[in-house]
């Protein structure tokens, strides 16, 4: 056997499945984990920014900022609310607090009122002064731009998250400050840096992944432990007893008795041992049949040949004779057929032609079939007429016909000077003759078939053959061939192959209708025998 390599074995790839698995469900549960931990801090750091920005609000006399805006100046009022926004910005840990006014309703500029910076957060950046004016370019502040036409414009609360390289990212909340008069005057900015959050962030993420190493680690460790002595042990030990049951032609090794486990693989285990058992009482039986199968099949060939033999098969099958010209063949379903056809000169002038089919197919099929040609034959040249051929024939089949078996039969003798044929028809398929330019079958009335029931009277028919008339007689075979879609070829299909082969001699002919049996049935089995005997009169 094949020694297996030890990276494609289930004990290598079970483990190995495991630590993939439980990694994967490691990193999914942190993905997760860190990514609902991310949007809750997230929530709530806008939450907080918005609170703070509502607290600014607080602080501030939203009449007196148009005045500010106009005069530019600062006056007591306006020092003390700087003071408390300033403090609410160190307090509160917030980047900045602005209150920005526009210049205009196109907002291409706008002026601070307030502005206070925590510097210990946003190093790079002074508060702007009251009434500092920033120009808004479209190509590259459109943000803003949008955000004060939400908020001033419409009156609409907005807070988003926006990234920055020296805060590491903070939450942007601003709202509208709204008059006496319940008019918005201007916007009020809070930025809330996020770096207590990220921070968090990062130490769930090592805590996560650290755990979920540890776990898994734990989870293999204990999941290998019983892999190895609940499944791979008494596995490897079934794997070495099989391979070892084939190298050495049905035989254990004992090795099935260190498999000491209560479950499938024990009882696995014990089944091999029974198989064992089994398998060589198995082996001396087909080592019995295989010699007796050989000797059958020896038998069935020499029986094949003699059948053959027993059938005539060249051609021409008279090569003296030049006033008509005949081919037949038969060819069985299995080793041995059930069909005959038999042809012979009764004298100079009379020729005798039959086909017949046995019921049953095989063996029994063939041994009848040799029993009624013998028959047909040796009445046959005793120069009696067609249907007393039949009829002495009939009576010796139906003596000690205990299978109940039968034939049915087309025979005919003509007279080859006169081209006066006489046949009769027991239960067989109507022949093909082309006579007077036409193709078409030669129903008569059938008989009842060979040894059906004793003294059976068969009735005969007679026609007159003319110079190029064709008759070709056949089994059923040829009909009820079948096709991969249970088709049958039938008389319509056979009558049209039998037209295209007007310009043919008899061998020919039988070889083009039976390749286009061939082309029809294609890959399907043949299951009954196909016999055609083919007749020119000259």
């Amino acid at each position: 056997m094949k020694k297996l390599n030890f990276f494609r074995s289930i004990t290598f790839r079970m483990p190995a499945y495991v630590v993939l698995f439980c990694a994967l469900v490691a990193c999914a549960i942190g993905y997760i984990g860190y990514t609902e931990f991310k949007n809750l801090s997230d929530t709530e750091y806008t939450k907080f920014s918005n609170q703070f920005a509502y607290a600014a609000l607080s602080y501030i006399n939203a009449d007196r900022l148009p005045e500010y805006l106009q005069t530019r100046q600062a006056d007591e009022e306006w020092k003390a609310t700087n003071e408390k926004l300033r403090y609410l910005t160190d307090v509160g840990y917030l980047a900045s607090i602005s209150v920005i006014i526009p210049e205009s309703e196109e907002y291409k500029a706008y002026t601070y009122i307030f502005d206070t910076v925590n510097e210990t957060i946003n190093m790079v950046s002074s508060p702007h002064p009251l009434g500092s004016t920033e120009t808004i370019e479209l190509n590259g502040n459109q943000s803003i731009h949008d955000k004060l036409m939400l908020i001033i414009g419409l009156g609409i609360n907005h807070s988003e998250y926006i990234e920055d390289e020296i805060m590491g990212g903070y939450v942007l909340s601003g709202i509208p400050i709204k008059n006496s008069k319940d008019e918005v005057v201007a916007a009020l900015f809070v930025k809330k840096p996020m770096n207590e959050p990220i921070f968090l962030r990062h130490r769930y993420l090592r805590s996560t992944i650290i755990a979920s190493i540890v776990i898994t680690l734990i989870i293999v460790v204990v999941y290998i432990f019983m892999i190895i002595f609940k499944i791979l042990r008494p596995l490897n030990f079934i794997t070495f007893e099989t391979s070892h049951f084939a190298d050495h032609g049905g035989t254990l090794s004992g090795t099935l008795k260190k498999v000491r486990n209560k479950d499938e693989f024990g009882i696995l285990a014990q089944s091999i041992e029974k198989m064992s058992e089994d398998m060589s009482q198995y082996i001396s039986k087909i080592t019995t049949m295989t010699a007796e199968n050989e000797r059958i099949s020896t038998e069935l060939n020499v029986a094949t040949e003699i059948q053959a033999d027993m059938l005539p098969t060249e051609y021409p099958a008279f090569p003296d004779r030049t006033d008509f010209d005949l081919f037949a063949s038969m060819e069985p379903a299995k080793e041995v057929g059930g069909d005959l056809y038999d042809y012979f000169m009764i004298d100079d002038n009379h020729l005798l032609l039959s086909v017949g089919d046995v019921s049953g197919k095989g063996v029994p099929a063939a041994l009848f079939m040799v029993i009624t040609k013998t028959l047909l034959t040796s009445h046959g040249i005793q120069q009696l007429s067609p249907a007393e051929i039949l009829q002495t024939t009939n009576n010796q089949l139906c003596e000690n016909n205990t299978s109940s078996m039968f034939v049915t039969c087309w025979l005919g003798i003509l007279t080859l000077s006169t081209g006066e044929l006489t046949f009769v028809n027991s239960a067989h398929p109507h022949a093909i003759i082309y006579t007077e330019g036409t193709f078409k079958y030669l129903e008569t009335e059938p008989n009842l078939m060979l040894g059906a029931m004793e003294d059976t009277v068969y009735d005969e028919h007679t026609i007159t053959l003319k110079h190029g008339d064709r008759l070709l007689i056949y089994t059923d075979g040829v009909t009820e061939a079948t096709n991969t879609e249970n088709e049958l070829f039938a008389e319509e299909r056979l009558l049209k192959s039998v037209k295209k082969t007007l310009a043919l001699n008899a061998k020919d002919t039988v070889k083009s209708i039976r390749a286009d049996i061939n082309t029809f049935i294609g890959n399907a089995d043949q299951f009954d025998d196909i016999t055609m005997l083919d007749f020119i009169y000259k």
